[in-house]
């Protein structure tokens, strides 16, 4: 950085943050130097992880998974884009890419959960001009980002002028994922892991309140608890 660069804005950590690592260091890290010291020089993730930015959401937890089990993207929502060479949500496409081809990770999970309020909003977007002109306007990069449920809310025919009710927004926030799944198999190097046999996909909907997890069956096309 040249000396007439301005300097970034940046605070140092607060204390309660400080005093979390410092309990990590003594309580996780120092009795297991070792397995540390090994993950540095290289990872080896069981899977790659499409989640939702939303704080509740931990797939480590969730699987009981120690460090270095995932490979982890998070975005709004949970979205996976459908393929293009050049797209505008490269961010995605990008870590699906070098999971796929470098890590070599032979599981990708895409994980929605129940009360996801980024789909929410997109549903509520995509049944009113007036809402979406209102999320536009005051978050106009979340906008953007999930005009890509407009493909998922139009495939909910009995839903489309009704007021939406939790049953609703969970069946949404199910089909998101479902669609995610489709786009994720137009990614050519994936659809070629695929078909090669080493890499499996697999749709979760975790329901936060009750602890439960939900794989999608493409067999019977549901939900099915795990």
């Amino acid at each position: 950085m040249s000396p007439s660069s301005p300097l970034p804005p940046a605070s140092l950590l607060p204390s309660n943050l400080v005093a979390g690592y410092r309990t990590w260091l003594a309580s996780k890290f120092q009795p297991n130097k070792a397995g540390y010291a090994k993950l540095a020089k290289a990872q080896t993730p069981q899977a790659l992880v499409i989640s939702c930015c939303d704080s509740r959401v931990n797939a480590l937890s969730l699987f009981s998974a120690s460090d270095g089990a995932f490979f982890v993207h998070r975005n709004i929502a949970n979205l996976v884009p459908p393929y293009t060479r050049a797209g505008s949500h490269q961010g995605t496409a990008a870590a699906i890419e070098y999971a796929v081809q470098v890590l070599r990770v032979p599981h990708i999970l895409v994980i929605g959960h129940a009360g996801c309020g980024g789909i929410a909003a997109g549903f509520d977007a995509c049944q009113t001009e007036t809402a979406q002109e209102k999320l536009q306007e005051e978050l106009p990069y979340v906008s953007g980002w999930l005009e890509m449920l407009k493909e998922v809310y139009d495939r909910l025919p009995a839903l489309h002028k009704k007021p939406p009710t939790q049953e609703m927004l969970t069946a949404f926030e199910q089909m998101s994922v479902v669609n995610s799944l489709g786009n994720l198999a137009q990614y050519p190097f994936v659809a070629e892991a695929m078909n090669d046999g080493r890499l499996q996909v697999s749709g979760l909907w975790h329901d936060i309140g009750t602890g439960r997890l939900y794989v999608y069956d493409s067999a019977s096309q549901k939900f099915q608890a795990v």
